[in-house]
């Protein structure tokens, strides 16, 4: 059985934890820089619930039997029943906001789940603001008393609220909206399967099942249908030639990337770029 704890980061890392803090409801507090590829934290449990701030990076969120990365701009919220880590590429660097609080989040149903986290996706306004938070916790935590202890419980909800205003993806949500979110920036890829099982850490049964459950289609019907959007709206400018596209398209030969425009749409490049 996992072990509960809390795994520090090394020396010279910011972070705080007292009595007070701890009385207050707030188990532990960071911020700041991290190499979780050198410095990866274990697989633990904790007694509070973990409300963990990707601001830049991309990091991996370590679970029981799966890794999933996590962007920048996003919000891991994890419950005490789930085990977790992170960890990372060895020559990357993440920048993170992290909260431990004691108790439950104060607005029904957003702590609830039955994977045991979730991932919130954050506006540039959200990540402002929790950025401000936490500067507001560290403040509080060094001042203790009944009156901070009070300012925490109240950046606490303010928290909350924010969260339950925004998008809020479940494991299974998360892991979807990562690997189309992954086709789309890379409509080049013509060996989608093997490239997303890698970046999302499944094996390759498992993500078709995820998108024939998700859209009811294979990755690879999701990858050539974003790959040959990609290559529509291509045409629609001018300056780049027939062959250009199919090379950022991931072709080696335009022929072949005219064959399976026409399979898909109906008719060649060059018709719909007359017609576009």
């Amino acid at each position: 059985m996992t072990i509960k704890a809390i795994y520090p980061p090394p020396a010279g890392r910011p972070r705080w934890s007292s009595k007070a803090t701890i009385d207050a409801g707030l188990d532990y507090l960071s911020w700041g820089w991290r190499e979780y590829g050198r410095h990866p934290i274990p697989l633990a449990r904790h007694d509070g619930w973990t409300y963990q701030v990707v601001v830049e990076g991309t990091v991996h969120l370590r679970l029981e039997h799966a890794e999933v990365p996590i962007q920048d701009g996003t919000m891991v919220l994890v419950s005490p029943e789930c085990a977790y880590g992170w960890s990372g590429q060895a020559s990357n660097r993440c920048k993170i906001l992290s909260w431990i609080w004691r108790d439950a989040p104060v607005i029904p149903g957003l702590g609830n789940n039955e994977h045991g986290w979730r991932a919130i996706s954050l506006s540039p306004a959200a990540l402002r603001t929790l950025g401000q938070l936490n500067r507001e916790t560290r403040s509080e935590a060094t001042l203790g008393g009944e009156l901070a202890a009070q300012a925490l419980g109240t950046i606490r909800t303010r928290m909350d609220i924010l969260l339950a205003r925004a998008p809020s993806l479940d494991g299974e949500d998360s892991r979807f909206q990562l690997a189309w979110r992954w086709l789309a920036d890379h409509p080049g890829e013509l060996r989608p399967v093997r490239a997303l099982s890698d970046y999302l850490q499944i094996s390759p049964a498992s993500l078709q099942r995820l998108f024939e459950k998700r859209k009811g289609i294979s990755v690879r019907e999701a990858a050539l249908a974003i790959r040959m959007q990609a290559a529509r709206q291509a045409l629609q400018n001018p300056i780049l030639s027939v062959k250009e596209i199919a090379l950022q398209l991931g072709y080696a030969h335009a022929g072949d990337f005219s064959r399976a425009y026409k399979s898909f749409w109906g008719k060649a490049p060059s018709a719909d770029r007359k017609t576009g």
